[in-house]
């Protein structure tokens, strides 16, 4: 389906969305849009830049979502997509022929035990063009940008990069590989990392990226026109299977039933699977994916990835703008500006920068930090997260190099009594807490942090390194 502008729901979808988002933002980012596919579950939109793609994707996805349901129904989720990545897809479409999969799947019956022959035994001719046209329609496209050369590495995914990088040398692992961590840590890229590289090198072997809204929808129309098995051995005959976002099928029992089935196959033919998802294999169990599911991914190649810290998330950025066809330089100063202020995931860090290169794009200038501040003042505000006196503590305990306990004990040691103080101005200046609040934190009473306030407001003044400690608290919480 593509309705660039027609359409009476798309129409309508359309002038909710102008309505939500104002017409300055709709005209920057949104009067391009079009539809390419609906299900009842998904829905999902294209446009002309990557930058436009990056920047809905980062802010504007829950008013697409809110302005669908108002004008057409609710879906649980939307897809924005450049009509780019589409024009490659649909190429790589175009060349699964059905000798590729008949093909595969005659490799895998033969590198497979009796016992998974008599599940996964050849098809005939008919049954391999189902396969491929059933698998078509589940692979999504790849990120091109998404590159091994491109992934910033530090302790926090260094596991999981050895691991993908190991998964693509021809004599590397050849287990079902389960990178987890929270969202925004690089999972995704990693997940295209692996399959640019192979088709880079090993494209013959074929590769799929599968999205989960595209499996279950996939598996769900596979199961209506019985088309299951053509399908599990259309992704059998794929060199590699790439699945992400694991974790938010847990309400898709019958889905999770088909990919045990294929991580159980691909075992006992030599294929390569990776899984990605936000939780670890015992904590998937508790959301409601299948224990089974859960402890087959708990015994192949299991690598965790954390969020790093200000220095990955320049690395990050230093590495996006590398080619970038820009006439505008971003300074390193800039670059650690967005590194500092948007630390809760690397996708806001990367949106900030290409909100950065949309505003000074076309112009022959060099960003710097102050440039940077003003042009992502409102996006700093729909961003930061609200910060507690409890975050204000740890910052505080943090940038003064002691520990919480200290921060909150009675030791009168100058170090922790210039920490409290810090807390206390930050509590009642940034966070705008009253004083019995910010006592409470530390176990005092009201008129101790008062005091304590006076003597911050002296020391700010004459004390440059408690001044230093006190801007290191704000910028934690993004003041």
């Amino acid at each position: 389906m593509n309705e660039m502008g027609g359409g009476e729901e798309f129409s309508a979808f359309m002038k909710r969305l102008q309505l939500r988002v104002g017409g300055n933002a709709f005209q920057a980012w949104m009067s391009d849009l079009r539809l390419e596919s609906r299900t009842p579950d998904a829905v999902t939109f294209s446009t002309a830049s990557k930058a436009k793609c990056d920047v809905l994707v980062q802010r504007f996805i829950q008013q697409l979502q809110d302005a669908w349901r108002d004008a057409v129904a609710p879906v649980r989720r939307i897809d924005v997509v450049t009509r780019e990545m589409l024009s490659a897809s649909a190429a790589r479409v175009d060349a699964l022929g059905p000798a590729a999969a008949a093909g595969g799947s005659a490799r895998a019956y033969a590198s497979a035990p009796a016992a998974s022959r008599r599940a996964y035994s050849t098809a005939p001719a008919t049954n391999a063009r189902r396969g491929a046209a059933a698998l078509a329609e589940l692979v999504s496209p790849l990120d091109a940008r998404c590159t091994f050369e491109r992934f910033a590495v530090d302790p926090s995914n260094e596991l999981a990069y050895a691991a993908a990088r190991q998964l693509v040398n021809p004599n590397g692992v050849r287990e079902i590989v389960y990178i987890y961590g929270p969202s925004g840590v690089g999972k995704t890229h990693l997940l295209h990392a692996i399959g640019n590289e192979w088709a880079a090198t090993r494209n013959a072997e074929g590769c799929a990226y599968l999205t989960y809204s595209n499996l279950k929808n996939g598996c769900v129309n596979a199961i209506f026109s019985n088309a299951m098995l053509a399908l599990q051995q259309a992704l059998l005959a794929q060199g590699v299977v790439l699945i992400d976002d694991v974790h938010l099928l847990a309400s898709s029992v019958r889905t999770q039933m088909e990919i045990l089935n294929l991580v159980n196959a691909s075992l006992a033919a030599g294929r390569r699977l990776v899984l990605a998802g936000e939780l670890a294999p015992a904590r998937l169990v508790e959301r409601g994916i299948s224990p089974r599911l859960a402890d087959r991914l708990k015994g192949g190649l299991c690598v965790a990835m954390s969020p790093g810290g200000e220095a990955l998330r320049f690395d990050v950025l230093k590495k996006r703008l590398d080619g970038a066809p820009e006439r505008c330089a971003i300074s390193d100063e800039a670059l650690a500006f967005i590194a500092r202020h948007f630390p809760q995931s690397m996708r806001e860090a990367i949106g900030a920068l290409n909100q950065l290169l949309l505003v000074f794009g076309r112009q022959e200038v060099t960003v710097d930090a102050a440039m940077a501040a003003e042009a992502l003042r409102a996006h700093l505000r729909d961003c930061r997260r609200e910060y507690t006196l409890d975050d204000a503590a740890e910052a505080s305990a943090k940038a003064f190099g002691i520990t919480l306990a200290d921060l909150k004990g009675r030791a009168q040691h100058q170090k922790y009594v210039r920490a409290r103080h810090a807390f206390v101005f930050v509590g009642r200046e940034v966070l705008k807490e009253s004083f019995p609040r910010i006592a409470a934190v530390l176990g005092r009473d009201h008129s101790t942090a008062m005091n304590g306030y006076q003597r911050a407001l002296a020391l700010i003044v004459r004390d440059k390194k408690f001044q230093d400690g006190v801007e290191a608290v704000k910028a934690a919480l993004g003041a």
